[in-house]
C-alpha cells in the first residue's frame, strides 16, 4: 500500500513539501522556524526532461517520496496515469511505472534564477 499523507522534510533551517494543487504543475510549500509560511509554483521551465533513472544512482521508495500523484497527461516515456512524486534524497521529481515500487523516470528541478 502507498503512503500519501503530507510529509514535510527539513532541510537548511526550513521544512517544504510538494504539492500537485499548487498552480498548473505543482509547486513547494515553505514553513522557516517561525512557522512563517510561503509557496513557491513551479513553471514548465522548472522542469527539466524526464529521463530514464541513472543505474549507479539511488533514488527513494514510493513510500519515501512526498506528494504522491498521478499524472494527467501522457508525458516523454510516462503514461497518463502514472504515479509520481518529489524524492527529496535525490532532489527530483521521480515517475514510476505500473505497481512498481522504485523509480523509472525523473526530471530534475531548474533553477531560473
Amino acid at each position: 500500500m502507498m503512503n500519501t499523507s503530507e510529509k514535510w522534510v527539513y532541510k537548511n533551517d526550513y521544512y517544504y513539501t510538494w504539492d500537485i494543487s499548487i498552480g498548473k504543475f505543482g509547486g513547494f510549500k515553505y514553513k522557516n522556524s517561525n512557522q512563517e509560511s510561503s509557496i513557491e509554483e513551479i513553471k514548465l521551465e522548472n522542469i527539466g526532461e524526464i529521463t530514464l533513472c541513472l543505474k549507479n544512482f539511488e533514488y527513494s521508495h514510493i513510500n519515501d517520496c512526498i506528494g504522491i500523484s498521478e499524472t494527467t497527461i501522457n508525458l516523454p516515456n510516462v503514461k497518463k496515469g502514472s504515479k509520481f512524486g518529489w524524492d527529496h534524497k535525490a532532489y527530483c521529481w521521480v515517475y514510476f511505472e505500473t505497481n512498481k515500487l522504485y523509480p523509472s523516470y525523473f526530471a530534475k528541478k531548474i533553477s531560473t534564477v
